[in-house]
């Protein structure tokens, strides 16, 4: 078996490259739903219905805070 066929094969399975990736676009589809049924992304941080979000969204605001020693926000090298 060539390597593109072993490739076209986790291709097709829908094989995740990138967990992290995969990860943050979940939270943020959590994030879009909380907004539609709350009008608002000011998720609290101990949100009872769904605590991962809480800390997600927490972490997000953490992240675009903190800056690197160059000065560039931190949430731009995670996601932006």
């Amino acid at each position: 078996e060539t390597h593109s066929n072993r490739l076209h094969r986790l291709i097709d399975v829908g094989f995740v490259w990138d967990p992290f990736e995969e990860q943050w676009l979940e939270m943020y589809q959590r994030l879009v739903a909380y907004k539609e049924k709350n009008n608002s992304t000011l998720v609290p941080e101990e949100y009872e219905e769904d605590r991962e979000l809480g800390k997600w969204v927490s972490k997000q605001r953490k992240l675009y805070s903190t800056e690197d020693d160059d000065g560039n926000r931190l949430i731009y090298e995670h996601r932006a």
